[in-house]
């Protein structure tokens, strides 16, 4: 474990904030994982968690900046350090993507609420043959100072990623989850509640080949929804700006 120890002073920090909110199973799993290779290219050598980027530090150091630094007061916090036990190397990418694309909201965004920060949403959707079954929902979700709802959706995809059906059928079910039922009737039809049009933050890292046809794709899907559309909802600005690059092998 030699090269996953070096890391800076301030992920040190961060490992405690882990510890410190009852997930300390959770992170020695993780090690655990990483020392005896069950994540993959994710392990302790000098070209995995050990590897040096940009600035000297470890990709350690830059997945524990991240996930470490989810808001103490987000809700659900605990549930997603739990995570880190899991063997499942595209799980733990994943946890590295979404607290990534939180930090990055929270600074396109500085005035969210801390507190009202979502890191575990489930939402209720009828399955195949009409039973609500609970799935997960979106990323993140939280509430500006002004009022209005932010929802988020990471992804961290590989060049060769295809499966582009699915990341829609996922996006329409954000759409009908999250943002249709924000709208109520008024005087001249359906409109978000108190004048307060939701916001989309959708983030992708990775070399992915076809994400200017996933964003084509989900735009077009967003605005054959009539109904948000209507109401003033901005499908043109779903996408975040946030750095997209690779950090091999975290983020390929």
């Amino acid at each position: 474990m030699d090269d996953i120890a070096k890391i800076s002073i301030e992920n040190a920090r961060m490992i405690e904030l882990i510890v410190e909110s009852g997930n300390s199973s959770s992170f020695k799993a993780f090690l655990d994982n990483i020392k005896n290779k069950r994540l993959g290219n994710l392990d302790a050598s000098s070209n995995g968690f050990g590897r040096t980027v940009e600035g000297g530090d470890t990709v350690m150091d830059e997945f524990l900046s991240k996930v470490g630094d989810v808001p103490y007061e987000a809700q659900g916090r605990v549930q997603f350090l739990y995570r880190l036990k899991d063997r499942n190397e595209y799980w733990i990418r994943g946890m590295y993507g979404e607290a990534a694309l939180l930090q990055d909201a929270m600074k396109q965004y500085p005035t969210i609420r801390p507190e009202t920060i979502n890191v575990n949403d489930r939402v209720i959707i009828k399955n195949k043959a009409g039973d609500d079954i609970e799935v997960f929902g979106v990323d993140f979700e939280a509430e500006l100072e002004d009022g209005r709802m932010l929802f988020s959706e990471s992804k961290v995809l590989g060049k060769n990623y295809s499966d582009l059906k699915g990341l829609e059928a996922q996006f329409k079910k954000h759409l009908e989850t999250k943002i249709e039922p924000l709208l109520i009737e008024g005087k001249g039809g359906l409109e978000f509640s108190n004048g307060k049009v939701p916001l989309f933050y959708y983030g992708v890292r990775g070399s992915f080949a076809r994400l200017g046809s996933l964003k084509k794709r989900l735009v077009s899907l967003c605005k054959d929804n009539t109904k948000i559309v209507l109401a003033g909802f901005d499908c043109d600005s779903i996408f975040s700006d946030a750095p997209s690059g690779t950090i091999p092998p975290l983020v390929n």
